[in-house]
């Protein structure tokens, strides 16, 4: 059994849900293939998966119970994209959940959240 199989993640391929009032409901949805909390030589990290139809702001949290452990917000280019997130050390191993969220160029925000596993250091 490799690393990979025993990340815990979620695979539901989706698009995420819109946020709010939106004008352009025809504007093509960015779409979330994947987030899983997992590790890579040694380090833990989240790790998602988006495919984005143009630039966009994702922002990335972590969050137990309603309490944030981690978030980071990048600009990302247009196109099949993952963003990875390093998870520090004072977080402890237990649930958790990812939350997504894509502000487009056109200022359209969607957001999304799967619940995942936090691995033990």
């Amino acid at each position: 059994m490799n690393r990979q199989s025993r990340a815990c993640a979620s695979t539901a391929v989706a698009p995420l849900a819109p946020v709010g009032c939106t004008t352009a409901a025809d504007e093509p949805a960015p779409t979330l293939l994947a987030a899983l909390v997992g590790r890579h030589h040694g380090r833990r990290r989240v790790l998602t998966d988006l495919v984005l139809p143009d630039r966009a702001r994702v922002t990335v949290r972590l969050e137990r119970w309603g309490q944030l452990l981690i978030e980071r917000t990048t600009d990302v280019g247009a196109g099949r994209r993952q963003v990875r997130v390093p998870v520090p050390r004072d977080v402890l191993a237990g649930p958790a959940r990812v939350v997504v969220t894509v502000v487009g160029s056109s200022g359209l925000v969607r957001e999304t959240f799967l619940k995942t596993h936090v691995p033990a250091r």
